[in-house]
């Protein structure tokens, strides 16, 4: 698309970033909720940088952490728990309290428990359906992660099943030809670990 990208974009996004708390300010500065809003919203920009940061780090071919390294499970959760589970319905609901006057810290946080694993759960499966959704079934498109050598579930669960030699020809493969990846004897053999 042409006058998408570049300097303009980032400009673009810290503009509507400003817009929000503007247009916050400008209804409900006057409103109990006012700074509660403000501490979730700061809190959503600070974890959103911080994920799109590590993600850019572990996704990186030439990253100095080592490949098996990049895509452990403690990779993949800290990077879950910065990039998915604050904004998919943790946001919302919080917001919502603290719109309808419910200032009970207890709900507030028992909410946030719960909905963190619910939207943990939500990328587990949307990273699955990256690699194995049926385009026809699913209303997504099939994903670029594994192309683009994304920390997702499915390479921190293919590298906690495979052998010395499987992990050698994920490693060869991972994010650098999609074709390579998704070819039939990674998909089978994985998926046959999966199942």
């Amino acid at each position: 698309m042409d006058g998408v990208g570049g300097k303009e974009a980032l400009n673009d996004v810290a503009l509507l970033e400003c817009c929000v708390y503007h247009l916050l300010r400008k209804h409900f500065n006057d409103r109990s909720f006012y700074t509660p809003l403000l501490r979730i919203l700061h809190d959503l920009s600070f974890k959103m940088g911080l994920s799109q940061n590590l993600e850019m780090q572990l996704s990186s071919s030439d990253s100095t952490i080592p490949f098996p390294d990049r895509f452990s499970w403690t990779q993949y959760e800290r990077l879950v728990n910065y990039k998915m589970c604050y904004y998919p319905t943790c946001i919302h609901v919080l917001c919502a309290l603290h719109l309808a006057g419910i200032q009970d810290n207890t709900l507030h946080t028992a909410s946030s428990d719960v909905l963190h694993r619910i939207d943990f759960h939500f990328q587990v499966r949307d990273d699955f359906l990256d690699m194995y959704g049926d385009n026809e079934r699913n209303e997504s498109e099939t994903g670029n992660d594994a192309e683009l050598g994304r920390c997702s579930w499915n390479i921190v669960k293919a590298l906690q099943v495979a052998d010395g030699p499987q992990k050698e020809a994920l490693q060869k493969s991972y994010g650098k030809n999609a074709d390579a990846v998704r070819s039939e004897e990674h998909t089978s053999e994985l998926q046959s670990h999966h199942d």
